[in-house]
């Protein structure tokens, strides 16, 4: 045998391979068997299960958590004495009790004020339903005192004895009628709409009052100045009469013509001619600049 060969670097090199490839194959991983796979299956079944109860677990904090920032941002200027208590979580008993201060006849502004306070709260998880169950009852209660208030406001404004009373009325009704809540139900849209028309009805059946007063007014007016022209005329046998002027002006300056029935103008022209036939043409220029003097405030209806 050839020792020298032994001690040749390419020889040494071979041999050195020769070694890995033994190593390689010794280490390199057996393929699992079938009954090794089926062993697996159950330990992966179960990690899938618990990842799906972890997953319920966490979406059910993830909605408490955004109920607390919620209540975070409400409370955002409250002092850091003060989060505790704008975190207190509350019950349905809580609820009862705060209605039941209101007393036996509470407002609409006042009741509604109230549920929409105990509408922020954060329920207790055990009370929860019933909170929300209890909530939603008060919605329904809070309808009928808006109906309720609306119509005695409706009632008591076309009874008022001044057309401005009638309408501070109107407009408190409105600010009722805003409280009413809405939902997608047709019985409450029914409602709600049947209550919007009345609303518009009275306020037009108001203005119609005001318009009907000021033509009752106006008609007093015409009638005195009639009145007076008659009697100016019986004791001054002139036609240079100054008190005609004055007459006329005192009872007819107020008047605007322009809001007047077509009976009640016909009369207020005639109250005028009559005027202007008692007097010299000089004195009827005179008559018509003083019954349009922009001194002179004229009635609308707004004063009825």
């Amino acid at each position: 045998m050839d020792w020298k060969r032994f001690q040749e670097p390419s020889f040494a090199a071979a041999a050195l391979s020769c070694v890995l490839l033994l190593m390689l194959f010794a280490f390199w991983p057996k393929t699992p068997s079938p009954a090794e796979v089926v062993d697996v299956r159950p330990q992966l079944e179960q990690l899938q299960s618990t990842i799906k109860a972890t997953e319920g677990r966490l979406a059910g904090l993830e909605t408490k958590l955004d109920k607390l920032q919620q209540t975070f941002d409400q409370s955002a200027d409250v002092s850091s004495g003060d989060v505790g208590e704008a975190l207190e979580l509350h019950t349905k008993e809580d609820a009862v009790k705060l209605i039941g201060d209101l007393g036996k006849s509470p407002t609409a502004e006042k009741f509604a004020e109230t549920l929409a306070t105990i509408d922020g709260w954060v329920g207790k998880p055990e009370d929860e339903d019933s909170l929300q169950q209890f909530k939603a009852s008060q919605v329904t209660v809070l309808r009928q005192i808006v109906k309720k208030e609306v119509e005695l406001l409706h009632e008591q404004a076309l009874k008022a004895e001044t057309g401005t009373k009638s309408a501070e009325l109107h407009a408190k009704a409105s600010q009722i009628l805003a409280l009413y809540p809405m939902d997608s139900t047709k019985p409450v849209l029914d409602e709600a709409r049947s209550l919007s028309s009345k609303h518009s009805e009275v306020g037009v059946r108001i203005d119609k009052i005001r318009r009907q007063r000021y033509n009752a007014w106006a008609m007093t007016r015409i009638e005195e100045t009639i009145k007076a022209i008659n009697l100016i005329a019986t004791s001054f046998k002139t036609s240079d009469n100054p008190m005609t002027i004055d007459a006329t002006v005192k009872q007819l300056g107020e008047v605007d013509p322009l809001l007047l029935e077509p009976v009640v103008a016909q009369l207020y022209n005639y109250a005028v001619e009559q005027a202007k036939s008692n007097v010299n043409s000089e004195q009827q220029l005179e008559l018509g600049r003083r019954i349009i003097d922009p001194a002179i405030k004229r009635k609308g209806y707004g004063d009825f």
